[in-house]
């Protein structure tokens, strides 16, 4: 079986010496770096897996860095932790916009670095598993079934698939898949479509391409909570239901009818405490759980939020809140 290779580039060459003994005891093949060249060529030279970088190596910085690998197809799904220092560790979480999967703030704890980068690592599509497509020439999200996986190549089944689809993926065609990882967290992983697949069900073949990343990071105030919600999922009639867990960029619906899948857009008017009107918002299914044969729970992500809804959930979160969870 081959090693999963993990860079480590940081100025100090006790941390590079530290995490190196530490991530090959796991069974990982580890690349050393003190500056940002040396990372550079590391990731152009070798396949690396997973990129531990301090931001601020000096002559190129770990949002630099981030960009040139980024703007090399070869190298533009190698996924990075920031390894920052307390001083730089707000600028560093900035870079979670530019797809950073995580910052870790020194000292690092040698536990966690190592329960991250397991994380990151063993994160996978497998069969079965319900994903979220797209197409770099199409502005749709599709549904998908995992219908079988070899190795880099994966058989999916598209039961939202419409007539005037198959022209949006076409062979050498690029897409985005989305995915729910072990974690709970959603991920992304670059696709290169191949053929379709003509049958009973319409199926479509697509070859996976290079590393995945984390698709958004949680919000750091979360909550459980107990609002009564009125939704409509595409066109279909509005249905009520609970909304059991609210945070500023999502929510999850206790309860609702099997059926929905994920990517499909939904409407939903949430009932705060002390508001005369309802908070509207909009959004989209990124996972399904199923609670029994003909219920799941739905995870939702808030699309643009008006400033006028935006300040309203503000206000409630911050205002109704007993308890902040923590990021995690």
């Amino acid at each position: 079986m081959t090693l999963k290779t993990v860079l480590v580039a940081d100025a100090s060459v006790q941390i590079r010496r530290n995490l190196q003994q530490i991530l090959q005891a796991e069974g990982y093949e580890v690349l050393l770096a003190g500056n940002g060249q040396e990372a550079l060529n590391h990731c152009l030279i070798h396949h690396v897996d997973l990129a531990l970088v301090d931001p601020a190596l000096g002559d190129i910085d770990g949002r630099t860095l981030l960009k040139c690998l980024k703007l090399n197809p070869p190298t533009a799904q190698i996924p990075m932790i920031f390894l920052a220092s307390s001083s730089s560790a707000k600028e560093a979480l900035q870079s979670m916009n530019w797809g950073v999967l995580d910052v870790l703030v020194k000292p690092l704890d040698t536990a966690v670095v190592v329960s991250r980068v397991v994380q990151f690592l063993n994160q996978g599509i497998s069969e079965g598993q319900v994903v979220s497509l797209t197409a770099e020439n199409s502005e749709h999200a599709y549904a998908a079934r995992v219908d079988d996986r070899e190795g880099e190549r994966l058989l999916l089944r598209m039961p939202t698939w419409r007539p005037d689809d198959g022209g949006n993926f076409d062979s050498g065609a690029v897409g985005e898949l989305q995915f729910k990882g072990k974690d709970d967290a959603i991920y992304r992983q670059a696709i290169i479509t191949g053929r379709s697949v003509q049958g009973r069900q319409e199926q479509l073949e697509v070859t996976l391409e290079g590393g995945i990343h984390r698709s958004s990071r949680r919000q750091c105030m979360r909550m459980d909570v107990e609002i009564p919600l009125r939704y409509r999922i595409g066109q279909n009639f509005y249905r009520v239901g609970m909304v059991d867990n609210l945070s500023g960029g999502g929510m999850r619906i206790a309860s609702a009818p099997a059926g929905a899948t994920i990517g499909e857009e939904i409407v939903l008017e949430l009932r705060l405490p002390h508001q005369s009107e309802p908070l509207a918002l909009s959004g989209q299914i990124v996972w399904t759980r199923p609670l029994d044969e003909s219920h799941v729970a739905l995870g939702v992500a808030f699309g643009e939020v008006p400033t006028a809804a935006q300040a309203m959930l503000i206000r409630y979160l911050l205002g109704e809140v007993t308890r902040n969870v923590p990021c995690v």
